[in-house]
C-alpha cells in the first residue's frame, strides 16, 4: 500500500506577505497567477497588490473551487476587464459578455487587464464584440 504521511504548511497572502516584510509595490505590470483551482483565494489575498496591477496573467481551473463567474465579478469589482484566450484572439468574458458556456469545460487560460490601460479597444477580439 502507499504510505502518504500529511505535513502541516503556513499559507499567507500576497498582501500580508509584503507587508510583514515592510515591502512597497508602486507598480505590477504584469502578475501571473498559478494556483490550481485557487485562484479566487489568491485575488482575494492580493487585493492591494492589484490596485497598482496593470495585468493578470491567470489559467482558472474550473469548478474545483470557485465558479468562474464568480472570479470574473470578483476582478471586475476590482477594475479589470476579463478576457479568455481563443486561438483566434481575446473572448471577453466581463459584464455584459458573460455568458453561461463560460462555466463548462475545465480550464480557461486568461488575461485581465486594467480597466485605466490605455489602448484596450485595440485588442485583438475572436469574437463577442457586442
Amino acid at each position: 500500500g502507499i504510505n502518504a504521511e500529511y505535513m502541516g504548511v503556513n499559507v499567507t497572502t500576497l498582501d500580508l506577505s509584503l507587508q510583514k516584510h515592510n515591502i512597497v509595490v508602486d507598480a505590477v505590470p504584469l502578475m501571473k497567477i498559478s494556483a490550481r483551482g485557487f485562484e479566487y483565494e489568491v485575488l482575494q489575498g492580493a487585493q492591494q497588490t492589484l490596485k497598482v496591477t496593470t495585468m493578470i496573467w491567470f489559467e482558472c481551473t474550473n469548478h474545483l473551487n470557485v465558479p468562474f463567474k464568480k472570479i470574473v465579478d470578483l476582478l471586475e469589482s476590482m477594475n479589470f476587464y476579463v478576457y479568455k484566450v481563443a486561438h483566434a484572439g481575446l473572448v471577453k468574458v466581463y459584464g455584459p459578455y458573460w455568458d453561461t458556456i463560460y462555466n463548462h469545460g475545465s480550464d480557461h487560460h486568461c488575461l485581465a487587464f486594467s480597466k485605466s490601460l490605455p489602448g484596450l479597444d485595440r485588442l485583438p477580439m475572436a469574437c463577442n464584440t457586442k
